[in-house]
């Protein structure tokens, strides 16, 4: 009764398989930064519902130290949400397995918004592709700086959306207004009751 029948041995492989195999980290995430260096015409004219993305660490990021990029074959369509990237980085620095793509292209204001979604796999498993080679962060960005956007004056940006912050000039006079109208609006309100 102590040998371990033929059945048995399959049964184990098969469970270590799917332990291999299981997802650590899955993926659900609109593309930040694709106002920046023509990336919205990249996506237009080469993104499709579907399509497989990689998602490729960035180095050496003045702006974000988790950043991630979001790549097709044609050039970077943008950056992982800040947020996100902080708990993916050190899994695609670890060598781990991935499989991405577009799942949506939402139809913004000025510029179309790819959703990806995908599954972080172990080094060791069998599914998804092998992580690309992290690419060293270029302040002039995927194509040449004189086709770039300029930020609007009195603004810094940077990879993610969230990276672009109000420096003064009109934008801090034009925030600091909106903020104290939200204020006094929220004294009238509370004061009538």
């Amino acid at each position: 009764m102590g040998s371990t029948t033929e059945a048995e041995l399959h049964k184990q492989t098969e469970r270590e398989e799917r332990q291999r195999n299981r997802s650590q980290y899955t993926l659900n995430a609109m593309v930040m930064g694709v106002a920046f260096h023509d990336r919205a015409s990249l996506i237009t004219q080469h993104l499709a519902i579907g399509q497989l993305v990689s998602l490729v660490r960035e180095v050496g990021s003045p702006y974000d130290q988790f950043a991630i990029q979001i790549r097709i074959p044609q050039g970077q369509i943008g950056f992982i949400p800040r947020e996100q990237a902080m708990s993916i980085a050190a899994l695609l620095d670890q060598g781990y397995r991935q499989s991405a793509h577009c799942s949506k292209i939402l139809q913004g204001r000025r510029f179309p918004i790819p959703i990806i979604e995908g599954r972080l796999y172990k080094p060791d498993a069998t599914l998804g592709t092998a992580t690309p080679s992290p690419i060293p962060f270029s302040e002039d960005g995927p194509v040449a700086a004189a086709s770039q956007p300029r930020a609007p004056e009195g603004m810094v940006h940077g990879p993610t959306s969230a990276a672009r912050v109000p420096t003064g000039g009109g934008y801090g006079k034009t925030l600091l207004a909106l903020a104290l109208l939200v204020v006094a609006l929220a004294i009238a309100f509370f004061a009538k009751r």
